[in-house]
């Protein structure tokens, strides 16, 4: 599977990418979602992995562009802040 990572904390990217690619998925990873746009309109994935909480634009928004880019991709939205959404 393809994975396409996205935490604008370091840490997060470097667990997550090391979890996945020790389960045998292919990863590519960022901590911008400019960078992360940009994969998306130029490389297939199978799977996104995004924080909610992101630097412009915020996760929800990567979201909704990955989906119209690619119909098919599967969607992991993650937060680290408690609270109700």
């Amino acid at each position: 599977m393809r994975i396409l990572i996205l935490d604008d904390q370091e840490p997060v990217v470097s667990m997550l990418s090391r979890v996945c690619t020790g389960e045998g998925h292919e990863v590519t990873a960022f901590t911008s979602s400019p960078e992360a746009l940009i994969a998306l309109a130029t490389e297939r994935f199978d799977l996104l992995m995004t924080d909610m909480n992101m630097p412009s634009p915020d996760g929800m928004t990567v979201v909704r562009e990955a989906r119209r880019l690619q119909p098919g991709i599967f969607t992991l939205v993650i937060t680290g802040h408690a609270g109700h959404y």
